[in-house]
């Protein structure tokens, strides 16, 4: 084959034209290929969405137990009354959330991917996974497989660590797959096990030998690594590790604090202390170990002292928790330790404490004014609250613990009447919360027994000895007149006053002892001329007295009304008025508890709607008679008071990250924002 034939086929197979000479291309213009199109830019995933934030619950106990991620984003904590609760943050952004469990007697949290994850030992030696959304949903639930009893669980970053009765550790992924298993040598027991950082050691003893052996756990694969003969026996699980790895701190036999250096010999560092009745233990950095029980103590590592400062001391002190609550367990992670606080959580890291938690937890008297409800979360302490039990004006009278006592009675939307003790007698004064510097003085008595003002009619009495010192309030003006006193019994324990032109004379009603013997009160009734009478004895449970002087009470399955010292009606049910009972205003609406239900009556004693509700213990109309607020075991249901329907339900306000103590008390149970009925 030419030369000339070999680039006629070149030409063909590379342009398509078969046959056609190189020589005769195509003389037209060239036409200009298109530029290949850019390539699409890749499309991101979208991120992921986050957890909804949910309404937050208290605990209702005492936290005894705690556990945090290891950088201090999230903790779990068990409380006294069962409860367990989900903290999805700790910087005061994130409230506390109910989580389902069953009495834990070991608790600990990880991260497992977006999620979290929790490891829960039981009094049964049961371990269970549970992967927790940040709103305390429960995204996996799996309980490990054993043969025997757990002793331990440690909770990883992507797995759990579990120490079981036959002498085994076991390392799980999230979802309760094994990923190794060790056993120890015969004759040797394997007492604990720590991690930090993604390295885990187990102490081994037998006889009178005790070593830290590590773990390796490399490609799903859980193996023996070097051992370290340990000088001291480890008392229970009190060992931790620290983040770097390089020092160990054990309790020992004698419930002394030791610090190693680890080596191919541990090497004792700073000095040994006595641990106390301390039931957890952890380095928040390299040079501080927190000693945790029902007080926190710390080990420091000592500082070379400065030639010259004579003043210098060996080991810098640590912040501690104040002492006016009961703390019991905690958890160390990086840079901080986690302690229970009552019903809150106490942060120590080196320099200060700060406390997270609800100011205001459970609650007191409630009482209605005319914008607002009042609750007393103390003498010295009120918060008012609208409708939807969001926080309107919160007092605190008392500067701190130790202030001078100072009681409080509210009186309406703005408005307190302080008593404060002054040498041996009452100081009383009106307090306009809008002014407070600027109090109204009332009067100066040796004794106080009630302090009462009707919003109706702006009549205030002040219960003294054998007198009702009257007044006449203005409260838009802060403007008091004073009328004149009202004698009655030395000893009252209800007390109303009246305007006479609305209520056919009555001027007050009162129901106290008129004797110190009696044993049954008497009911007084005062009227503007003539002798007061009385009902004596006076029987049956005092419910309310209201603007138009009538009086409720209730026997067995009757509600009686009194007008005065007259009986005017009789309500007769077929079941027993429970404990708690609220009348509304005009006396057209009765709200009863009978067992755990809470029942709306008309006047006639017909049945409006019932509702489930446990632990109540107030029920109070809301001065538009719109609804019905619940006072029940540490919080407030809202119902409407037509339909039963729940319109708001609290039992925790000011939620936050305090550097003073939180002033609240933990429940004995669970609070009712944990009814599963509502």
């Amino acid at each position: 084959m030419t030369r000339r034939s070999v680039l006629v086929l070149m030409c063909a197979a590379a342009c398509g034209q078969p046959g056609e000479p190189i020589e005769k291309a195509s003389t037209a213009p060239a036409v200009e290929a298109p530029a290949p199109a850019a390539p699409a830019a890749p499309v991101p995933p979208a991120p992921p969405k986050p957890d909804p934030i949910v309404k937050g619950v208290p605990h209702g106990g005492h936290i005894d137990k705690v556990a945090t991620t290891e950088n201090a984003d999230a903790a779990l904590t068990f409380d006294t009354a069962g409860g367990v609760r989900l903290w999805p943050a700790l910087d005061g952004s994130r409230t506390p959330v109910p989580v389902s469990v069953v009495a834990p007697e070991q608790v600990g949290l990880a991260h497992a991917g977006r999620d979290l994850l929790a490891t829960i030992l039981d009094e049964a030696g049961s371990v269970r996974l549970m992967r927790l959304g940040r709103d305390g949903s429960v995204r996996g639930n799996v309980q490990l497989p054993a043969d025997v009893p757990y002793q331990q669980v440690i909770a990883l970053d992507e797995g759990a660590l579990v120490r079981s009765e036959d002498q085994t550790i076991e390392w799980f992924s999230p979802d309760g797959i094994s990923r190794g298993k060790l056993v120890a040598e015969p004759g040797r027991r394997i007492q604990a096990i720590a991690a930090r950082r993604g390295r885990a050691v187990a102490v081994i003893s037998g006889g009178d030998k005790h070593e830290l052996r590590w773990l390796l756990m490399l490609a799903s694969n859980l193996t023996w690594g070097a051992s370290v003969t340990l000088p001291k026996p480890v008392k229970s699980d009190l060992i931790a590790l620290s983040p770097s790895h390089r020092r160990l701190a054990i309790i020992d036999d004698k419930a002394t604090v030791n610090v190693y250096e680890l080596g191919l010999v541990p090497t004792q560092l700073g000095i040994t202390m006595f641990g106390g009745d301390a039931s957890e233990i952890g380095f928040i950095d390299e040079d501080r170990v927190a000693i945790m029980g029902r007080s926190v103590l710390w080990w420091v590592m000592p500082q070379k002292k400065p030639a010259n400062d004579p003043w210098a001391t060996a080991a810098p002190s640590m912040p501690t928790p104040a002492s006016s609550h009961m703390m019991f367990g905690g958890a160390a992670a990086d840079d901080v330790a986690v302690l229970g606080f009552g019903a809150a959580l106490a942060l120590i890291d080196k320099d200060k404490t700060r406390y997270l938690g609800y100011k205001e937890h459970g609650v007191g008297a409630v009482g209605a004014a005319k914008d607002s409800l009042w609750v007393m979360m103390s003498g010295s302490h009120i918060v008012w609250l609208d409708d939807k039990l969001a926080v309107k004006r919160d007092i605190e009278l008392r500067k701190d613990q130790s202030g001078p006592w100072i009681n409080a009675t509210p009186v309406g939307d703005r408005h307190i009447i302080t008593q404060t003790p002054s040498d041996t007698q009452y100081r009383i004064e009106l307090v306009d919360l809008e002014t407070p510097d600027k109090p109204v003085p009332i009067g100066t008595f040796s004794r106080v027994g009630r302090i009462e003002l009707s919003q109706e009619t702006g009549l205030l009495g002040i219960s003294a000895g054998r007198k009702i010192h009257r007044f006449k309030v203005d409260l838009a003006t802060n403007q008091l007149t004073k009328l004149e006193p009202i004698r009655t019994q030395p000893s009252i324990t209800s007390l109303r006053l009246l305007d006479p032109e609305t209520a056919d004379g009555i001027t007050a009603i009162t129901v106290g002892w008129y004797h110190e013997f009696d044993e049954h009160y008497t009911l007084t009734v005062h009227r503007a001329k003539g002798k007061p009478t009385r009902i004596r004895p006076f029987k049956g449970r005092l419910i309310d007295i209201d603007a138009r002087g009538n009086v409720y009470t209730i026997d067995g399955k009757e509600l009686v009304v009194h007008h005065g010292d007259k009986k005017v009606s009789t309500l007769k049910l077929d079941e027993y008025f429970g404990s708690v009972v609220g009348i509304g205003a005009d006396g057209t609406r009765i709200a009863m508890q009978t067992g755990h239900e809470i029942v709306m009556r008309d006047a006639t004693g017909a049945e409006q709607w019932r509702k489930p509700l446990w632990g109540t213990n107030q029920l109070v109309f809301t001065n538009d008679g719109k609804y019905l607020a619940v006072r029940a075991n540490g919080g407030l249901v809202m119902l409407d008071a037509a339909t039963g329907e729940r319109t708001a339900m609290e039992c925790g306000w000011s939620f936050g990250l305090t550097s003073t103590p939180p002033p609240t008390n933990a429940l004995a149970s669970a609070p009712v924002c944990e009814d599963p009925m509502l």
